[in-house]
């Protein structure tokens, strides 16, 4: 799978996940725009075969941030008032 808008970060040797990193994340979970929401964001599990929020594999710890918008289509944003040519 390609992504169009992926960024690594490289963090300093030594650096490790703080004692509940993971709930911290859970905690902010991504959730859908409703409403009168332009937009969303949140975290998500990074793998789909796992429903915890880091993953952790040869020697990187994996976590996601998703984010959403709501576009509105060219109908809902024409003026019906501007002349147009027939």
């Amino acid at each position: 799978m390609w992504y169009k808008n992926a960024i690594i970060y490289l963090l300093p040797d030594g650096w490790q996940l703080e004692a509940g990193f993971a709930e911290k994340l859970e905690q902010a979970a991504f959730t859908h725009c409703f409403g009168f929401c332009w937009f969303s964001d949140g975290f998500a599990p990074p793998t789909p075969f796992s429903s915890d929020f880091v993953f952790t594999a040869q020697n990187s710890n994996r976590v996601c941030l998703k984010h959403e918008e709501k576009v509105l289509p060219t109908s809902a944003t024409h003026n019906p008032s501007t002349p147009q040519a027939v």
